[in-house]
């Protein structure tokens, strides 16, 4: 079925993960590679845009991976002229002791006049960071060549604040210094980046993009 939130329309990717199986954020971290969804147009392969919900953290045998276990269905965007039966190409990666990419082919009917309303679909779209909304603010207190440190302000409850970092230009790790501050860890100069990194953050209520 096709799901609409917010006047756009999506459909829904759902995985149902066995248990210690896990699947990845677009940012992976150490290990893991993110769903890329893909359809065939004119003989070519187009990407659609894949919505990620907000993830975890794992750690395992010194490994820090971010991403899903259990259930997580991700909104993939689709656009009113992309109607009609599409074949679509799934590739992810999913890992318990070893990790298996998969690679699958599947068709779907994209009739815009088939929405549905689903209670499961909107529970992992709300949880999509979306644009500022000024739940958060930053304080860029430190900046060197490799780090920054990011202060977090907002109002009420900090105890369950928690962030993640994307850049498609260098790969970041960050490590929680207290409750509301945290360590930025690029892989490469920061000069090197003509594009700005995205901060997906959450206070357990409010998920948001800076």
């Amino acid at each position: 079925g096709i799901f609409k939130a917010e006047e756009q329309l999506f459909i829904g990717i759902k995985f149902k993960l066995k248990n210690g199986w896990k699947t990845y954020w677009k940012n992976p971290g150490d290990a893991g590679e993110a769903l890329n969804v893909q359809w065939k147009k004119d003989s070519k392969k187009i990407n659609l845009p894949v919505y990620f919900p907000f993830p975890e953290k794992f750690f395992d045998k010194g490994i820090t991976t971010i991403g899903y276990d259990g259930e997580v269905i991700f909104p993939v965007r689709i656009y009113e002229h992309q109607d009609g039966i599409k074949q679509l190409t799934l590739n992810y990666l999913i890992c318990k002791d070893i990790c298996i990419p998969v690679s699958e082919e599947k068709k779907i009917n994209i009739n815009l006049n088939n929405l549905v309303e689903s209670d499961e679909f909107l529970k992992n779209y709300i949880t999509v960071p979306k644009g500022d909304n000024n739940h958060f603010k930053f304080n860029y207190s430190q900046k060197t060549e490799n780090k920054i440190i990011l202060d977090i302000n907002i109002a009420g409850n900090i105890e369950n604040l928690k962030i993640f970092g994307f850049s498609q230009e260098t790969d970041l790790k960050i490590n929680q210094n207290s409750n509301s501050s945290f360590e930025v860890l690029f892989d490469e100069d920061l000069r090197i980046l003509s594009q700005p990194v995205l901060f997906s953050i959450s206070d357990g209520k409010n998920f948001e993009e800076i």
